[in-house]
């Protein structure tokens, strides 16, 4: 069994909903997002399914802090906050992953085309990051890009503010029956998968086999993750990814991040 097949924790979200039918949108998101931004308990007036609030939690990675999210009674959003998570911490915490994610998007030239830019972004994922099954922030962006350990919920998150920086359209495909989590990506009209925790081959390199997958060879890699769900920006919807994209890559197993900075 592969060793990142390991539940990755989505517990630990707690969402729940008692909501069967939800007219969310992105106005009802940006209330939500307000809110947590202000360390707010309950935001009223809005509806939302548990997928609506799960989805929160991938189009806006950069919101590391808030434990539990779900919809309560009335017409009301509830948040809790780590006990461990005082304000002045969290925005300690912010400045650190801000200043990481712009020392990031300033090491990776704007002349790159777009498939570099995301084979940039895919690579310093996993060159700078040690799968953790346990430990503090390991499911979300900031385990990744500050601390260096993570499950998969932490790489997809990492790599999904990265892209979210760049301008990039993508979005982000959970699996129950395989208790993972990866990154789509939209480039030149087509979309692809790609899963930077299982390229992640520790001290051996990068597995480039699941940068920019279609979904045959993704499931031709792990069946299970038929039951996947799809989890983007509100105007960027998925359609199946039909081709896989080759390239220089597929030769290497080196960090083409790492070559940039030589």
């Amino acid at each position: 069994m592969h060793k990142k097949i390991i539940p990755f924790l989505l517990s630990f979200f707690l969402i729940f909903s008692s909501v069967p039918v939800s007219a969310y949108d992105a106005a009802d998101e940006a209330k939500v997002v307000h809110a947590i931004k202000q360390r707010e308990v309950s935001i009223r007036d809005v509806s939302a399914s548990v997928k609506d609030l799960t989805g929160l939690r991938y189009r806006h990675p950069e919101l590391f802090w808030p434990g539990a999210i779900w919809q309560g009674n009335n017409d009301t959003v509830c948040i809790v906050y780590p006990s461990n998570l005082k304000s002045g911490n969290i925005k300690r915490m912010q400045t650190k992953l801000n200043r990481k994610v712009k020392k990031i998007k300033k090491s990776i030239p704007k002349s790159l085309n777009k498939t570099k830019k995301v084979l940039a972004i895919f690579d310093y994922v996993c060159t700078h990051t040690t799968y953790r099954l346990h430990g503090e922030q390991v499911n979300n962006a900031y385990g990744v890009l500050v601390n260096g350990k993570a499950l998969c919920d932490g790489y997809t998150k990492a790599i999904a503010l990265l892209l979210n920086e760049f301008g990039i359209k993508n979005g982000v495909m959970v699996s129950r029956k395989a208790n993972h989590a990866w990154n789509v990506v939209y480039i030149g009209g087509k979309w692809y998968h790609m899963d930077a925790t299982w390229a992640d081959n520790d001290q051996n390199g990068i597995n480039h086999d699941y940068f920019l997958m279609s979904e045959a060879k993704m499931f031709s890699l792990d069946n299970r993750r038929k039951d996947m769900v799809y989890y983007g920006q509100f105007d960027t919807p998925y359609k199946k990814a039909k081709n896989t994209k080759k390239g220089f890559w597929n030769e290497t197993i080196s960090s083409y991040y790492r070559k940039l900075k030589k």
